[in-house]
């Protein structure tokens, strides 16, 4: 086919229209994973909302990352989601909600891909996470840091705030290895969370067509 291609068209334009694929395409299957999760957990999630992810990307540069992204759909449905009757309890949905989101945009003087995954659940406590890192060693100076920046701490791959290693946990290793393959593409991954609100992961990832 790419015989055919037009002469005066770059092959960058070529790789882009037709090999690189809409990102949701990518993390698509994460969502199917996720709602079997929340049924199996008592559960309820709605379907994704997807916002910007129809933007195409280079899958196969980018692979580690979207592999590795599971973890979070996986904390999301075993940490942040509550049951059926404690959302109805807060007066909220009973059914839990994901946003999944992506844009590029201008980082520093180069180009980037940001990935953002939000849920409306239960929050992360900085305080929980502060008792748990000072369980794991009572001298460890980060423990005083701030809430924003100790919640940081769930992507310590000996870090978890669920003592039951089930196949639902999704912090420790899990979110370690995202972190990992993020940083190793030259970005980076943070968390925010409001108790009772809800939590966002933030991905800034190179972009690179080809």
């Amino acid at each position: 086919f790419y015989r055919e291609w037009p002469a005066d068209r770059p092959r960058e334009e070529y790789y882009r229209e037709f090999l690189a694929r809409p990102l949701r395409e990518f993390l698509a299957p994460y969502e199917a994973e996720a709602r079997e999760l929340a049924e199996r957990a008592g559960k309820k999630l709605a379907p994704f909302d997807w916002d910007g992810a129809e933007i195409r990307v280079w899958g196969k540069t980018y692979g580690e990352v979207f592999a590795a992204m599971v973890h979070v759909f996986r904390n999301i449905v075993a940490h942040a989601l509550e049951t059926t009757g404690e959302r109805t309890a807060r007066g909220i949905s009973p059914e839990g909600h994901i946003v999944v989101a992506a844009a590029p945009f201008t980082w520093g003087d180069r180009r980037g891909l940001s990935i953002s995954i939000s849920d409306d659940g239960r929050g992360i406590d900085p305080e929980r996470i502060r008792q748990k890192v000072l369980s794991v060693d009572p001298d460890d100076p980060g423990a005083q840091a701030a809430d924003e920046a100790i919640i940081q701490r769930i992507f310590d791959g000996k870090f978890s705030t669920n003592e039951a290693a089930d196949e639902l946990s999704g912090r420790g290793v899990g979110l370690s290895a995202l972190k990992e393959a993020v940083e190793s593409m030259g970005g980076d991954i943070r968390v925010d969370s409001v108790l009772g609100k809800g939590t966002t992961f933030s991905i800034r990832l190179p972009w690179i067509d080809i």
